[in-house]
């Protein structure tokens, strides 16, 4: 098994800090709705409100198993190169589906985009774990 503290698990880190803090600005905008619409549980049949705690709901569903491929990829000894490929898909998907949601709860290239970015590094990080695996 491979050192995290090498370049790819440095990688690793920096993209879970950015995980992290996007999910705290996600979460951050579903406390100010719940707020602004005086709302304390739920979505109050409020479309806004549902929609930013989808948009929050959504994101956060991905994080397990990116979080278990940005753990077990550099401790398997991939390198950073992969590291910032897998991270950097999945954070752009993000991000692009996070904005295609937030502008309406329809179809949107944001929300194509992302889920197509998001499962591109999930599964570019799957197929790794296998090969470095065997």
């Amino acid at each position: 098994m491979g050192n995290f503290a090498t370049n790819a698990g440095k990688a690793a880190a920096l993209y879970a800090a950015v995980f992290i803090f996007m999910m705290f600005a996600l979460s951050a905008l579903v406390i100010y709705g719940r707020n602004v619409h005086r709302i304390g549980i739920g979505d109050g049949g409020n479309a806004a409100m549902a929609r930013l705690i989808r948009v929050h709901g959504n994101y956060v569903e991905q994080l397990p198993a990116t979080f278990a491929l940005l753990i077990l990829l550099p401790l398997l000894g991939a390198s950073a190169t992969l590291v910032h490929a897998v991270g950097g898909l999945v954070l752009v998907g993000r991000i692009a589906h996070a904005i295609g949601l937030s502008g309406n709860s329809g179809r949107s290239i944001g929300r194509l985009a992302g889920m197509i970015l998001t499962y591109t590094g999930l599964l570019v990080g799957a197929g790794a774990l296998i090969t470095l695996a065997l």
